[in-house]
């Protein structure tokens, strides 16, 4: 299910607990911004980064001399998946919630 805010293309994964909002354009190229929306009104973000992605970011920032040169990256609530697709992203959703790692590695939206 897609649903349209503000035009942007937001998947909608929804959970008994949460719902899961991916927001990725019209591809998973490069990364891909979540949110993990509970009922009771929390909300969590963080972005998720394939190994390839990464790749492509350091040697982009090569070339264009950002990150001191492709030296490192940066990016706070930095999630890191072998592949970037709707079910990795929310098997680790689902993985990071039962372990009670979900709040370690999203951050809170304010409102």
């Amino acid at each position: 299910m897609v649903d349209r805010t503000d035009d942007l293309p937001w998947i909608i994964e929804r959970g008994a607990e949460y719902d899961v909002a991916i927001l990725a354009g019209e591809d998973f190229e490069g990364n891909a911004d979540v949110e993990v929306r509970f009922h009771d009104g929390r909300v969590f973000t963080a972005t998720f980064f394939s190994v390839f992605s990464l790749e492509s970011l350091f040697r982009k920032n090569k070339a264009t001399g950002e990150f001191a040169g492709g030296r490192y990256l940066f990016c706070r609530e930095m999630i890191i998946v072998e592949e970037l697709s709707t079910g990795a992203i929310m098997e680790t959703v689902a993985d990071l919630f039962t372990t009670g790692m979900l709040d370690s590695a999203f951050s809170p939206l304010s409102d």
